[in-house]
């Protein structure tokens, strides 16, 4: 019996189908760990490599870029509950929140503010009017919406505009002109 070597065909053959196999584990078990990385994770690490750059884009490497945004559906009221919004200032989006999105309530910062939320179908009941942070203009402030639901001011203590007994005397104005609709004890 006499040993030859392996006809070249056969030998090739082998060699293919191991490297082949040895090809196809390796793009599964990359894939595969590939599938437990979240983008969250990815972007977290790029995060942690921006801190130590120069300040730049917080996106993923290859010109990607995510942009997240809320898309609401449309919103069916219900009877007993609010819903209220503070809409940016000198919006035209009053009807659109009142009657797709279903807000019951809207806060306005202005008189214009007021006549578009009530051309909007808005009910002077559920406006609430923001008092100013000048404390020169919210007497006129006041005066301007005329009767309606409620009034916010935001912060007032903690920007320093107004003292308690300020405050006080806003409370005993809007009282005294009988400015609102719901009736509720400050």
């Amino acid at each position: 019996k006499t040993n030859h070597p392996p006809h070249p065909l056969k030998s090739i053959s082998y060699n293919l189908k191991t490297f082949l196999l040895l090809v196809t584990t390796i793009m599964f078990i990359v894939l595969t760990s590939c599938d437990t990385v979240t983008e969250n994770e990815i972007q977290k690490e790029q995060e942690k490599a921006n801190l130590e750059k120069n300040i730049g884009p917080l996106a993923l490497e290859y010109l990607v870029k995510y942009v997240y945004y809320w898309d609401l559906e449309k919103y069916t009221p219900v009877s007993n509950k609010k819903l209220g919004i503070w809409l940016p200032y000198n919006t035209n989006l009053f009807s659109t929140v009142r009657n797709y999105f279903g807000f019951s309530k809207v806060l306005v910062t202005s008189t214009t503010e007021l006549q578009k939320a009530v051309t909007s179908g808005f009910s002077r009941g559920n406006i609430t009017g923001l008092i100013p942070h000048e404390k020169q203009t919210w007497q006129q402030q006041i005066d301007s919406y005329g009767i309606i639901g409620e009034y916010y001011i935001d912060e007032p203590i903690e920007r320093e505009e107004y003292t308690p007994e300020a405050i006080n005397q806003i409370i005993s104005y809007i009282r005294s002109t009988e400015g609102l609709i719901n009736t509720a004890p400050f």
